[in-house]
């Protein structure tokens, strides 16, 4: 015989809830989601924070680069050798 627990019912709902709130949440930012590579550094990762294309990532990615590639999530991909180290 299953064991039963109070709120099982209830917690469960909530976990599917959960779950499909955060497959939508991944579907609508996955797009934004970039990769940023170099290579002979190996890669990172970074987002576009803005329409003009601006992606923002983690200053070791970029630190001793002179030029990246972004890789997109559509697979296409940027070559970018002008950007700013804060």
């Amino acid at each position: 015989m299953a064991a039963t627990y109070p709120g099982k019912s209830s917690f469960l709902d909530s976990a599917s809830q959960f779950d499909a709130g955060l497959v939508t949440m991944i579907a609508q930012v996955q797009p934004s989601v970039v990769q940023v590579r170099s290579g002979q550094h190996g890669a990172g990762s970074g987002i576009v924070w803005r329409a003009d294309g601006l992606v923002l990532t983690n200053y070791h990615v970029v630190a001793r680069l002179d030029a990246v590639q972004i890789a997109l999530h559509d697979s296409g991909t940027r070559k970018r050798s002008t950007f700013a180290r804060m």
